[in-house]
């Protein structure tokens, strides 16, 4: 028996009192002796002292060195993206310095370990499924690249982007050449083809073109592999899934919520915040021309001029609101303020701090889809019963990124009732159990509480108006006009901040933030706004090119029971009107066109008063015309019309634009009469820009710290010089060019 086995035969307590004699025997008889010295090379002692390792590793053991806890800290970070674990190696050094290396390697196992890394993982494991990396990067040639596509960054995704595209023209042509042994047919062949493509494709984890179960059209398998071999389109489809990866990472790992930065991350916030100055760059850079005439203005002008503008957005929702309102208080309805959020899995995050255990790894977009889910149910519903209903939804986030609605819904008084049962039927029917009271809690008799998952409130007309209710959630989801000072209820900060991060959120994850329930469409509300416009415009140049005798004989025409001698222009200034003999040319212009109302040429009334009731921004009355807000799209009297182009992008494919609409029974009217293409400014109109930039300048340095004297005159202009000089400039941005010989006429 060797000593080995023979120490394995005895208890603990007896090997434990050897060990002590043996160690206290050492001490007295074994003497240290001098070492030996070994020539280590300046490499090989820099790797002894610091190992290969990450930046964010470097940092932490620049802090605490022990090769033991480096080694233990692995764990912690090793499958979570740099972008995000700079943020807790940041935290780790701080408690790492204040508390020391007990304190900090416990909150790397119980925050990062314990509660960080499982819902990562959560996260990741989606994204592991959805999109198959490794494959996508060996089938493209670049076996070295190993990260996500969260942390890639512009150039990286450019250059995958290019990969991808290389790969399927690459594969294009050899699949050609073996189906045509398959097929003679030009059409079967290409259709295979790219049917073998599409496979390709999934391959690689990303939905291909047109990918349906029904048979392909030979031109719609043109158009896909055109998608496929084209580097801009997998460059758009790569950042978007690099976008939504991106921020559903922040939101796994908390970096969404209330205590962190409310509705989407700093990194989200940041990246959209460029974005919106490149979108602006480009469009002070740019013009748009009118090659049949010549015309050019600059981008900028025509872009705020548009629904992009958020202050004409917001407007267009009040007046929209307000129509609905109209209507409502004139066919006697109720109107229901209405809720609607998702169930705790799609909760991340609790307001009051602490993750959400039940949280199963959605993303925003997935509370969006469940919510629309409900609401189509909901909607079907309504119609099998016949309880038609009209208003607005809003869709605004939570603290922690999850949409919920808000709906102000009319409808008539005698189906309240039955549409309040069926929104709270459909809206807790899912998980229906968090509802129920826990077994701790006392036992209740009666419903369910539904208050966590909806709300149902009755408006109240002595307590406000419906317009005035949404206009609070219309406001605080575009810009915060109006609310400067107040604080957002869901965070607690100043409201005008807030809306970018909602703004920032909705275009992250691409929500509809508003959306009309019922009614007729604004698309055609704006196309009748436009024709009233451009009729108007018509009518003003035609006006221009009248002699005065023509001009004395369409104001006799335009005011028949008026005395010319007496009727003077629409202006606003003090005095006694001037005679029409006393006006000159620009003034009897103005009297005339501003008498000109627009006219729609048709036989139906109800259409040529939808016109005119969208040129005054009478939404209400726009509305009626069409039918009524409980109108079926069918059923509409004026439907907008579109144009279809054959080839009308890069890729082949059929492109519908609106050029205006139709009456129906009569043929269609278009509004869009200009065709404007979009190119860098020309040098004329740099020039002329830079001409009436200097010249405010100047104006600017000269008052009122100028010279005193001026070889101009300083008296006010007279009244005629202001109209002159305030019509010419009105005219001149409507395209209409006046010399000084035709306005002092």
């Amino acid at each position: 028996m060797n000593a080995r086995d023979y120490a394995e035969g005895l208890s603990d307590a007896v090997r434990r009192q050897w060990s002590f004699q043996v160690k206290n025997w050492g001490k007295r008889h074994v003497y240290p002796q001098r070492p030996n010295y070994v020539q280590v090379t300046p490499a090989a002692s820099k790797e002894f002292q610091q190992p290969e390792m990450s930046l964010i590793e470097n940092a932490m053991f620049q802090s605490n060195p022990d090769l033991d806890d480096h080694e233990w800290r692995k764990q912690f970070f090793g499958d979570m993206p740099h972008y995000l674990s700079r943020y807790f190696a940041e935290r780790y050094n701080k408690i790492f310095k204040q508390k020391g290396r007990s304190a900090a390697n416990l909150y790397l196992l119980k925050t990062v370990g314990k509660d960080i890394n499982p819902r990562l993982q959560k996260v990741l494991d989606q994204y592991r499924r959805q999109f198959k990396f490794r494959n996508a990067y060996v089938r493209s040639n670049d076996l070295s690249r190993e990260k996500l596509l969260a942390e890639m960054d512009k150039s990286e995704i450019k250059k995958l982007s290019q990969q991808f595209s290389d790969f399927f023209a690459g594969k294009l042509e050899p699949l050609i050449e073996s189906e045509k042994a398959n097929h003679k047919d030009y059409a079967n062949v290409i259709v295979a083809v790219f049917e073998s493509l599409q496979d390709e494709c999934r391959s690689f984890g990303y939905t291909p073109p047109y990918n349906r179960n029904d048979g392909l059209h030979q031109s719609e398998a043109e158009c896909g592999i055109l998608r496929l071999v084209c580097q801009r389109a997998w460059e758009n489809k790569l950042n978007t899934k690099r976008m939504t990866m991106r921020e559903h990472l922040a939101i796994a790992v908390g970096q969404v919520q209330k205590a962190a930065s409310p509705y989407c991350s700093r990194d989200c916030m940041h990246e959209w915040k460029n974005q919106k100055q490149r979108n602006r760059d480009f469009i002070k850079g740019m013009s748009i021309f009118d090659e049949d005439s010549g015309e050019e203005i600059a981008l900028y002008d025509m872009f705020y001029k548009s629904t992009a503008n958020p202050a004409i957005r917001r407007c267009e929702l009040m007046v929209r609101m307000a129509g609905y309102q109209s209507i409502a208080t004139a066919m006697g309805c109720d109107g229901l303020f209405l809720t609607l959020t998702a169930p705790s899995k799609y909760h991340n995050t609790r307001k009051k701090g602490g993750f959400v255990d039940q949280w199963l790894g959605n993303n925003p977009k997935d509370a969006q889809r469940y919510l629309c889910k409900v609401w189509a149910r909901i909607r079907a519903q309504l119609k099998r019963e016949e309880l038609p209903v009209f208003g607005m939804r809003v869709a605004e986030p939570h603290h922690d990124g999850t949409p919920h609605w808000h709906l102000l819904m009319f409808m008539q008084p005698e189906h309240v009732d039955r549409i309040r049962e069926i929104f709270i039927g459909y809206a807790i029917d899912e998980e229906i159990i968090e509802l129920c009271p826990k077994v701790y809690r006392k036992p209740i008799v009666g419903p369910l509480d539904y208050r966590p998952r909806c709300d149902v409130k009755m408006m109240d007309p002595s307590k406000g108006t419906a317009t005035g209710y949404i206009a609070k959630y219309i406001s605080k989801n575009i810009d915060g006009y109006g609310m400067k000072g107040e604080l957002d209820d869901e965070t607690g900060r100043d409201q005008r901040e807030m809306a970018a991060h909602v703004t920032a959120w909705a275009s992250r994850w691409r929500i509809r933030q508003f959306q009309p329930i019922g009614g007729a469409p604004v698309t055609t509300y704006r196309e009748l706004r436009r024709y009233a416009n451009n009729d108007k415009n018509a009518f003003k140049s035609f006006v221009t090119t009248l002699s005065c005798k023509q001009q004395h004989n369409l104001f006799n025409e335009l005011f028949p029971d008026q005395n010319p001698t007496f009727m003077g222009p629409q202006l606003n200034f003090h005095g006694p009107r001037l005679n029409y003999e006393a006006m000159n040319s620009l003034q009897r212009w103005e009297v005339i066109t501003d008498k000109y109302k627009p006219e729609l040429k048709t036989n139906i009334t109800a259409a040529s008063n939808a016109m005119k009731a969208a040129d005054k921004g009478d939404f209400a009355a726009y509305v009626m015309a069409q039918g009524g807000p409980f109108v079926s799209r069918k059923d509409l009297l004026i439907r907008n019309d579109y144009d279809t182009a054959e080839m009308g992008n890069e890729y082949g494919e059929f492109v519908s634009k609106i050029q205006g609409f139709h009456v129906v029974g009569d043929e269609a009217v278009k509004t869009r009469i200009r065709k404007w293409t979009i190119q860098p400014k020309s040098q004329a109109l740099l020039d002329s820009e830079a001409s009436t930039s200097s010249t405010e300048g100047a104006e600017l340095l000269n008052w009122p710290e100028g010279s005193s004297r001026s070889s101009v005159t300083n008296c006010t202009p007279s009244r005629r010089d202001r109209l002159n000089t305030g019509i010419k400039a009105l005219l001149k941005r409507r395209g209409i060019h006046l010399d000084d010989h035709l306005v002092n006429c």
